[in-house]
């Protein structure tokens, strides 16, 4: 697919060539990004970068199949100029997107990331932003001060209307005021508005507390 002037050049690297297509379909639907290749380690994505311009290394975390920080390391040394963008694991390890971070991915986002969250992401860091999903963002506040939520914090989604309910769910997501308005069809000031009750139910005081505890919740949801 030829994209329009200007469109971001994207290379995917996973080991598993059904979501390296998966992904490529997925991307191919948007104008402003071109798959420029495919690569399923970091000798290939560096391989294919020898020949093909990149603008956003899209990567995922295959944990067991190499060593990520490593792998970004040997990218960076030849490629400083690309960004990347490190696609976790289900539960991301704190350790793993420190060391990612560290090693120079310019953006951490959760594999059930929503289409539209990843397509921007490309988009930031192809400008120089960095981005991180709440998951990511959560795992970094827990190794540097570990949050200590009651069991009655975590479970106290029946205190929250049922619209606050979804806005707190959104921001686990890591939408903004502005992407939780449209998703709703409510302005701004009334997504504030919810924000402000959410934190005084929950007795939180920041909106780093509400997605954190949105994701604590979200996780024990998710737990067998």
């Amino acid at each position: 697919m030829v994209g329009q002037a200007g469109a971001h050049r994207v290379l995917l690297l996973d080991k598993s060539v059904i979501l390296r297509k998966a992904l490529r379909a997925l991307l191919e639907r948007f104008h402003d990004l071109v798959v420029v290749g495919e690569a399923n380690d970091d000798l290939e994505a560096v391989a294919t970068m020898r020949t093909h311009d990149t603008d956003v290394l899209l990567m995922v975390d295959d944990v067991g199949v190499w060593d990520t920080s490593q792998a970004i390391e040997n990218i960076r040394n030849e490629f400083s100029r690309v960004k990347i963008i490190l696609v976790t694991g289900d539960r991301p390890d704190a350790q793993t997107v420190y060391r990612a971070m560290r090693a120079g991915v310019t953006g951490c986002i959760s594999p059930d990331s929503e289409t539209e969250d990843l397509v921007k992401a490309i988009h930031l860091v192809a400008h120089g932003q960095a981005v991180l999903s709440p998951e990511c963002f959560a795992c970094l506040v827990d190794l540097a001060a570990p949050p200590r939520y009651s069991s009655e914090q975590v479970g106290t989604m029946d205190r929250l209307s049922a619209r606050e309910q979804e806005v707190f769910a959104l921001v686990a997501r890591g939408s903004t005021n502005r992407d939780i308005g449209r998703h709703l069809s409510v302005s701004e000031s009334t997504v504030r508005s919810h924000m402000h009750s959410i934190r005084k139910k929950l007795r939180l005081t920041n909106r780093v507390q509400v997605a954190t505890l949105a994701l604590a919740t979200r996780r024990r949801d998710r737990a067998p």
